[in-house]
Parts: C-alpha cells; sequence; structure tokens
C-alpha cells in the first residue's frame, strides 16, 4: 500500500504543480495529428505530451484492422522514430527524457490528482495500455543510433517483472507483428546481453540477466504462438564463444538442480540454454565426459588396490572385422561397468594403434552393421529418406540397448555418425513425448495426408476409413491394427476425424514404437547418465534438433573453406601462421611448394562424393564437427621423396602424408588408388 505523499510549504513559485490527472478519457494520437504538432514550437511539448503520458500513448497510433482493435501499429511507430532521427534530430534527446518519465509512471501503482489528497487507484493501468507503452518503447529503443543506458536498463527491469496480464497482452501483440518486428525486438535485447558482457570481460550484470529473461519470455512465447523465430536466431554469439566461462556456469547448475536451497539464487547461463550455440554446448558435454571418464579412471585405480590388478582407464574392445557386430554386444553387455571410461578399439590381425583414428573406424563400421535392413532393427523409410523402428518387433529389446548404448558411446567419444533419423529420434531420447504438431518434422508426408483428411470439405465418411492401422511386419504379412478399443467398427466421419488423426499420429510416433524407443533410450543413457538420475543431466540444455547435430555433425560440408584451414608440416618452402594459412619464408623462396600446388588443383576438379571419400581417408569419418572443416585441424605432412610410396594418413590426428610427387598426373593416381581402395589400416 502506497503511503500518503507529505506536505509542503507553498510559497508562491516553489509550490508545487497540480499533476494532471491521467485518465482513460484523453484522446490518442494519430500519424497525422503527431506530423501536425511537430511544425515549429509545437514540437517539445508535443512529444512530453505524448511519450510521458501511458494514457495518451497508450491509445495512440492503433491498427486500423477490426480484428486487431486496441494494438499499437509498430509500423507507425517505426515510421514516427525514422522521422525524428532524419529531421528532428535536435528532438531524440526529449524523446528519451519522456521515454524516462514514461516507465516511471508505469511503475508506479497509484497516482494523485493532487499532492495533498488521498492517493487514488489509477484507471489507465489495463494490459491493453501498459503493454501499447512498452511496445512503443520498445521499438523505439531498437531505432536509436545510440542507447541510453538508463533507460535500456529501466526497461529491462519492468519486462523482466510484468504482471501475467501485462505480460500475456505484450506476448500476443507482439507475435501478432510481422516477423520483421520480432527479429527487430529480439536482436535488441541479444545486442544488450552481448554489448554487456563484453564490457564486464564475462560478468554477467544485473541488467544482462534481466534481458536475459526477457528473451526467455520471447522464447517461450515463439513456442505457444509458433512464431517465425527459430532456433539458431536465439542463439548469442557472445555468451558461446568463449567470453564466459561455461564450465564454470555449468558447475553452478549442477549445484543449483541438485541442491536448489543451498545454492538458491545464483545465476548461471544453462538456466538459459536456448542462448548457447551447439558447439558451446558440445564443449560443456566434453567437459561433462571428461569428469566422469576421470571419476571412473580414479575408481579403477582405487579398486586395483585391492584386486592386484593393474587399473585399466579404458573400455577396450577387441573385434574382428567380420563379425563386428556380435564382438560388440558380446563385451558391451557384460561390461557395463566400463561404458563411461575412454573408448579404445582393438582390430584382431591390424597393426592400427588407437589413438581415436581407429575408434572413428569402429563406429563407422557397426553403424553399417546396425542399420542393415537384413537385421531388422530399422527399417529405412524410401519416402522420408530416413530410418526408424519397425511397426512390430518380435526380438529381443537388448538389441535396441545395445544400439542405444553404441549412440551414446559415440558422443562419449567425440565420433560424429553418418545416421539418418528422424525429428522423433532425438526428441524421444530427449523425453519429448510426440504430438500431431511434431509429426511434420519428422514424417512431413504422413503429416500432410492427415491434415488434407482434417481440412477437406467432401464426406470424409465416403473413404471409407475406419479406427485402426494396417502394419507388415518384417517377413509377415499385412495386419490391421485397431487404433482404440473396437475401432475396426468405428468409420471415421466429419465430425471425429479430428480425433483419429490425433490418435494415427500418436500410434505413428509414440505406441508402436514404445518398447523399441525405451529399450534404445535405457542404452543410451546406459552411456551419458540416464535422465532421471539427477536432475541436471546435462542433456537437458539440448533441444533435438541440437542433438542431431551433436550426433551427426554438420549436415552440409563446406569444402570451399578447407584450404585456408589447414596447416603444413615439413614442406621446405612453406611456413604455417596460428590461423594455419600460407606464409612464404623470409628466405624468399616460392610461395607454393609444387606438391601442395597440385594438390589444391587436383582437389579442385573432385566431385562432391570424391571429396567425402578423401575426407574419411584423412581422418577416418566422411563427417565433419559441428563448428565445420576449422575444426578438424587438419594437417598435410611431407611423405618425402619415395615417389613409389602411397600417400597414408594418420586418422587419429587427421594428417595426409603426401610424398613429394614430381607431376601432376602422378599425385592424381597415386592418390585416386589410395582413397579408392583403402579400408582400416591398409590398403585392400
Amino acid at each position: 500500500m502506497a503511503s500518503k505523499r507529505k506536505s509542503t510549504q507553498i510559497d508562491g513559485q516553489n509550490a508545487p504543480k497540480k499533476r494532471q490527472r491521467i485518465g482513460t478519457s484523453m484522446k490518442g494520437y494519430t500519424w497525422e495529428r503527431f506530423v501536425e504538432e511537430l511544425k515549429g514550437d509545437k514540437a517539445q511539448p508535443a512529444i512530453i505530451k505524448l511519450f510521458s503520458n501511458p494514457s495518451i500513448l497508450g491509445h495512440s497510433f492503433m491498427k486500423q484492422d477490426q480484428k486487431a482493435k486496441g494494438e499499437i501499429d509498430p509500423e507507425i511507430i517505426t515510421k514516427l522514430t525514422s522521422t525524428l532521427l532524419s529531421s528532428h534530430p535536435h528532438l531524440i534527446k526529449t524523446l528519451k527524457i519522456a521515454q524516462k518519465d514514461l516507465l516511471t509512471v508505469l511503475a508506479e501503482d497509484q497516482i494523485w490528482d493532487d499532492p495533498f489528497e488521498e492517493p487514488k487507484v489509477t484507471p489507465w493501468r489495463e494490459a491493453g495500455i501498459m503493454s501499447n507503452c512498452y511496445i512503443a518503447v520498445i521499438l523505439q529503443t531498437c531505432q536509436m543510433l545510440k542507447m541510453d543506458w538508463k533507460t535500456v536498463e529501466s526497461l529491462c527491469g519492468h519486462l523482466a517483472n510484468l504482471e501475467e496480464d501485462v505480460l500475456m497482452d505484450l506476448e500476443s501483440k507482439i507475435f501478432a507483428m510481422e516477423s520483421g518486428y520480432i527479429r527487430m525486438i529480439l536482436k535488441l535485447f541479444q545486442s544488450i546481453i552481448s554489448i554487456r558482457i563484453k564490457e564486464s570481460s564475462g560478468y554477467i550484470k544485473p541488467l544482462v540477466r534481466q534481458a536475459i529473461k526477457f528473451v526467455k519470455i520471447l522464447n517461450e512465447a515463439n513456442k505457444r504462438y509458433r512464431g517465425p523465430l527459430q532456433l539458431e536466431d536465439f542463439y548469442n554469439q557472445t555468451a558461446s564463444d568463449g567470453s564466459i566461462d561455461l564450465n564454470k556456469h555449468y558447475f553452478i547448475w549442477v549445484c543449483t538442480m541438485e541442491e536448489p536451497k543451498k545454492w538458491l539464487n545464483q545465476f548461471t547461463l544453462c538456466s538459459y540454454p536456448f542462448l548457447l550455440d551447439t558447439r558451446a554446448k558440445k564443449k560443456i558435454i566434453e567437459y561433462d565426459a571428461f569428469i566422469t571418464q576421470s571419476r571412473y579412471f580414479e575408481q579403477s585405480v582405487r579398486l586395483s588396490y585391492f584386486s592386484m590388478i593393474p587399473p585399466n582407464p579404458y573400455l577396450v574392445l577387441c573385434v574382428r572385422r567380420s563379425h563386428i557386430l556380435e564382438d560388440s554386444v558380446l563385451q558391451l553387455t557384460s561390461r557395463k561397468v566400463d561404458l563411461k571410461k575412454t573408448m579404445r578399439v582393438v582390430f584382431y590381425g591390424e597393426e592400427g594403434v588407437d589413438a581415436g583414428g581407429v575408434t572413428k573406424e569402429f563406429f563407422h563400421l557397426i553403424i553399417k552393421e546396425l542399420l542393415n535392413p537384413d537385421r531388422g532393427l530399422f527399417i529405412w523409410d524410401e519416402t522420408h529418406k530416413c530410418h526408424w523402428f519397425p511397426r512390430k518387433r518380435v526380438s529381443s529389446r537388448w538389441e535396441y540397448s545395445v544400439a542405444g548404448a553404441i549412440i551414446g558411446l559415440a558422443i562419449y567419444n567425440r565420433v560424429v555418425l553418418d545416421v539418418r533419423f528422424p525429428y522423433a529420434m532425438y526428441a524421444h531420447l530427449l523425453g519429448y513425448k510426440q504430438t500431431l504438431s511434431d509429426l511434420r518434422k519428422s514424417f512431413p508426408e504422413t503429416y500432410k495426408g492427415l491434415h488434407t483428411l482434417l481440412t477437406m470439405h467432401e464426406d470424409v465418411k465416403n473413404l471409407g476409413l475406419t479406427f485402426e492401422v494396417t502394419t507388415t511386419g518384417i517377413g509377415e504379412d499385412s495386419k490391421d491394427i485397431p487404433l482404440i478399443p473396437g475401432g475396426e467398427n468405428i468409420v471415421v466421419t466429419s465430425e471425429n476425424r479430428k480425433r483419429y488423426v490425433e490418435i494415427y499420429a500418436d500410434w505413428v510416433l509414440n505406441k508402436s514404437v514404445e518398447a523399441s524407443v525405451i529399450a534404445f533410450r535405457k542404452g543410451f543413457y546406459d552411456v551419458c547418465g540416464e535422465m532421471g538420475e539427477t536432475k541436471a543431466s546435462v542433456f537437458r540444455l539440448l533441444a533435438p534438433q541440437e542433438l542431431q547435430r551433436l550426433i551427426c555433425g554438420s549436415e552440409t560440408i563446406d569444402f570451399a573453406n578447407l584450404e585456408p584451414s589447414v596447416r603444413y608440416v615439413g614442406f621446405d618452402t612453406l611456413t604455417s601462421n596460428a590461423t594455419g594459412k600460407r606464409e612464404q619464408k623470409e628466405s624468399g623462396s616460392a610461395d607454393v611448394h609444387p606438391v601442395i600446388k597440385n594438390f589444391w588443383k587436383l582437389y579442385g576438379t573432385l566431385t562432391y562424393i570424391q571429396k567425402k571419400k578423401l575426407l574419411a581417408f584423412i581422418t577416418g569419418s566422411d563427417r565433419i564437427p559441428i563448428g565445420g572443416v576449422k575444426d578438424l585441424n587438419m594437417v598435410i605432412q611431407s611423405g618425402g621423396e619415395n615417389v613409389l610410396n602411397l600417400p597414408s594418413a594418420h586418422t587419429c590426428f587427421h594428417t595426409l602424408i603426401l610424398p613429394n610427387y614430381k607431376t601432376y598426373e602422378l599425385l592424381k593416381t597415386k592418390l585416386f588408388i589410395a582413397i579408392e581402395h583403402s579400408q582400416g589400416f591398409g590398403l585392400q
């Protein structure tokens, strides 16, 4: 409850002016009226009157559309601010003063007609008027060439603590705007966050925290209103690029999740994961994996004291290429305690020492076996170009548990996989229940058919559909399965078609594959840490699309950026700087070694498929990390003068060994033999 304003001695000139009552009867401005008052000496009083008075501003510049009755028109606000900036720049200072006064008034719960009277509840404090005022200030601030940080701080403080009715009205009006305005608003608050983080050397000040809270509001509203903003639009590069110690923020987040009372009011960016791009989250996951692997190594050392067996910090798999899946299943199911250790692979009969490259080769081969249609674990959906669970399975669930564990091991050991799973797979791994709206992301053609059923004008009954679905098991005849009890006798009509579509989508995404999903997910979290094991599972930071990128790497390979990122070793005429850029030696030797020149000339003639084969030859995988080819840290090393040798590679270190071939044709012949006929750690 507000206290009375204290009486003051009135002595003529120092007597307080009687404040004008801000009532709902005041008439708002139109664009034409504002332009007229900008002329002559009316301009400054007009700006003060309009932009410091919530009742006037809240009723001004309304949209003419009857459907948008009561909404302020963002086009007029932006046009108005542009006019002031271009034709009346001397009035910008007046506008900023008016904004401060407006925010001060909006923060007051009560206002007085007379300084000596009892306070009265303001009649204008309704959600629609207040939200219009906030929209006006936000859009004006978006266009300011230089931010007034006091106004920005006040604005962020208001927006982060709005009453529920005002917030809901503000959200609905923002997401009723054209996408350009929505993006402009988000960009403003992203700029506030970035600028202040840079100025404070990574420290998250209260202003930044308030701005982040409003970006969270936008993020959640974008999902509810199915807005135009994408996952990537919410990424803040300053927060993601290393300016902030994210490992420290992750540690605080884990503590706040596990002991909330002890760590009350501790701020951490991990509570706002939408700000962090996939590359930043990948680093956090790698940090979490490092901590876990270190803990299990220490545990194995302690146990060795009692067992007298030397500690082994690794999960070592010894497999035959011809029986890679069978050997892996046998060893993984019998050594669950070792799954969280760093992985090493040995192929029987091969000399490769695993420093990472052999492990990549292992995952490449075992994924091919898991996805082999003859094994029946997954089926290939030709329409949607992805692998998915069969609708009916008769084999043991442990097979899916092993498959999930292998996916988890790949993440845990920083290996990207060439898999094609639908969005639903990654959503299930993160614990999201799929609905009709998610069907479009996973199986768009199926969604399209159901959407057509929902929107068709003809009588649906004539289609002869019932509440059942036809499915075919592997090696079996087709079979009709009721979607609900007695569904084979319930005809789909125009009245019940919505229910049919929802049940059908639920069957496709959830019920038909439920047992397989549960087993697959269990195997995944046997390695990565069960979501229910602690509240602070690192995978809670990810969205399904981000988990997909983490598992599969970048969808497109930017081969054009490979050459500038390569480092060179052992070529007399070349040196390289810290960024990998080729530089001429001080001795004045030639700019490019002939072998390097011929290599890039040949590279430019390769097809996309040939470039992927070359990439697999050098790195052990034809996939690249999330950050692109620059994160490969590829090296080309001189192989000496023995031109009879073929090119070779240290896949563990992404290094191509290239002998000093004298001609372009010889280089081409030798390199093609190497990349076309290599498998494992020797020629086949």
